[in-house]
């Protein structure tokens, strides 16, 4: 389970966590803005300024609030921008809508522009994967333990009990688990 090894690495992003993708950032550099306003970036000049004008159209037939800033809509409604709905597109169909006339040098070069290092979307930047996070341990996957405080990790191994069984199997590891617990406590 280890993010290092060829089994237990995602296998979208190698064990990286992130990988090449649309940078949130790029698309909406100012949050402060409204999707009114022109808060997504892409949706900005002549041509592109279409996909804000239908999102606007639409919004009113799903409640968003067009006029609110980025930063003050709820994951709810940016979730709507992001995604669309039956009746709208969102900024995802527009950058699918890219990569299907990628052949055309003009959008190879817009979707430069909003390309960078994003979390993978299969793993979540956790970098292990997913197969790894059905075995458990007091219920407990191999995510949930590494995201634990350190103190609170060490105090947890320490209540583990195993059978005699287990403990001729897991041994070896269970020594070095406690070395490093030690050590980074």
């Amino acid at each position: 389970f280890n993010a290092n090894h060829p089994a237990g690495a995602c296998k979208t992003c190698d064990g990286y966590g992130t990988v090449l993708g649309i940078d949130y950032d790029k698309v909406i550099p100012d949050k402060s803005l409204s999707v009114y306003d022109g808060a997504v970036a892409c949706w900005s000049g002549d041509k592109m300024s279409v996909w804000k004008d239908d999102f606007i159209a639409a919004a009113i037939h799903y409640d968003f609030p067009i006029h609110r800033s980025y930063h003050d809509l709820t994951e709810e409604q940016r979730q709507l921008l992001w995604n669309g709905t039956n009746g709208s597109n969102g900024i995802h169909a527009f950058f699918q809508q890219l990569e299907q006339n990628s052949y055309k040098i003009q959008y190879r070069v817009l979707l430069s522009r909003y390309r960078g290092r994003t979390t993978c979307p299969d793993c979540n930047g956790t970098r292990i994967t997913k197969q790894a996070t059905y075995v458990k341990i007091q219920g407990k996957s191999i995510l949930d333990i590494l995201q634990m405080p350190i103190d609170e990790l060490k105090e947890w191994r320490d209540s583990l009990e195993f059978t005699e069984r287990e403990h001729e199997a897991i041994d070896i590891v269970l020594i070095e688990i406690d070395k490093r617990l030690h050590t980074l406590s």
